[in-house]
């Protein structure tokens, strides 16, 4: 709580001690400034699948454990190259944002591509990031909803190219 433009009021769960302390260096972050900011990265056994959508083609990708211990992937229900399905799982999850804070922007008629990541924990809603054609070589991000930032179009065509690739076991670039 804040006491003053230098102090602040805490507590320690559990006590019923007050303590002042200098304001927190991070009372002062704008998360809109930060230089670069990861969108969505789930922990991967958590996911029962993630789809990826585009230009009318849904690829759908599952991974897991075997009875016997042994790793699996799928792409629509195919068996693919476990190490393959890493690669691509690395190139999804780093889409991040590198440029500036996006305020009031409205969603395009029709999205680029839409990533859903499905979990395991039926209770837990889907984590959704719709992209939307932005300004030059940019898309916008729609994280479940809502759009904060953009980031560079070549994203889209990297996924692209790795989801044709999943299905015909070609390597994956994982730069964009």
């Amino acid at each position: 709580m804040k006491l003053n433009d230098t102090k602040y009021l805490v507590t320690v769960d559990g006590t019923q001690v007050v303590y002042v302390i200098e304001k927190p260096a991070f009372v002062d972050i704008d998360y809109t400034k930060l230089m670069l900011r990861w969108f969505l990265s789930p922990l991967r056994l958590d996911l029962k699948d993630l789809t990826v959508s585009f230009d009318g083609k849904t690829y759908t990708f599952e991974s897991g454990k075997n009875q016997d211990g042994t790793q699996y992937a799928r792409v629509n229900g195919k068996q693919m190259d476990v190490e393959l399905f890493y690669v691509f799982y690395r190139l999804i999850t780093s889409a991040a944002s590198d440029g500036q804070y996006l305020s009031d922007v409205a969603p395009g008629d029709s999205p680029l591509m839409t990533i859903a990541y499905h979990y395991l924990d039926a209770g837990k809603p889907a984590d959704v990031m719709t992209l939307y054609a932005g300004s030059t070589r940019r898309v916008n991000v729609d994280i479940n909803g809502v759009i904060e930032f953009d980031m560079r179009a070549s994203f889209v065509d990297a996924v692209k190219l790795a989801c044709e690739h999943t299905v015909t076991g070609e390597a994956i670039e994982e730069n964009w």
